[in-house]
């Protein structure tokens, strides 16, 4: 009976380990994890928003805010970036006030549907499980399609106005066009920001 207790138990903390790891359960290997997070898409907004500190502001107070928990957008501009080489060929050191974390699943907030998991990079490498909104949606990013920042970024999103550009994602695709399908004037009223949990 002993026996049957702590093979139950050994049985119970296996899978419990294995869970969300990406590892077979029992495998006796770990990975550093994030854990689970989530991704949800603000309200339409324009492309002048106050910086990266004023979208990462917008994440927190937008009507779609999700109700618990920290966001931040998942945009580039001069104070943040996902990579300084294309698709950060120098690791997560490459990465500056990034939001997305190394080894994470991503999760769409709406439905609950794994978006896909980051590298040890901190980016997804391409295709994604699942679009990041899973609508025809657009949302800034100032992103090229290998992750490195470009010029396009709305005077750094200080300017709303249809003298500058932006670059922006498109929410249904699962390739490079989900954080780079094209640019925008910053004056383009059905733009979002994709916010993410940290």
């Amino acid at each position: 009976m002993a026996t049957s207790f702590k093979l139950a138990l050994l049985a119970f903390l296996l899978i419990s380990c294995g869970k969300n790891s990406g590892l077979p359960i029992g495998s006796g290997l770990s990975v550093e994890s994030g854990g689970n997070k989530t991704v949800y898409l603000t309200t339409a907004l324009l492309g002048g928003f106050g910086g990266v500190a004023g979208a990462d502001s917008r994440c927190m107070s937008d009507d779609n805010y999700p109700g618990s928990g920290t966001y931040r957008a998942l945009l580039a501009g001069s104070t943040r970036r996902a990579c300084s080489t294309a698709n950060c060929s120098g690791g997560a050191s490459e990465n500056l006030d990034w939001v997305l974390q190394p080894n994470t699943d991503y999760y769409r907030n709406s439905d609950n549907v794994l978006i896909g998991t980051t590298n040890a990079a901190g980016i997804f490498a391409f295709p994604l499980t699942n679009s990041l909104s899973g609508a025809f949606d657009f949302y800034w990013t100032g992103m090229a399609s290998d992750w490195t920042s470009t010029a396009n970024n709305c005077s750094n999103w200080t300017n709303s106005t249809s003298g500058v550009t932006g670059n922006i994602g498109r929410g249904n695709a699962t390739s490079t066009l989900s954080i780079n399908l094209n640019t925008a004037t910053c004056d383009f009223t059905n733009t979002y920001l994709l916010c993410v949990e940290q």
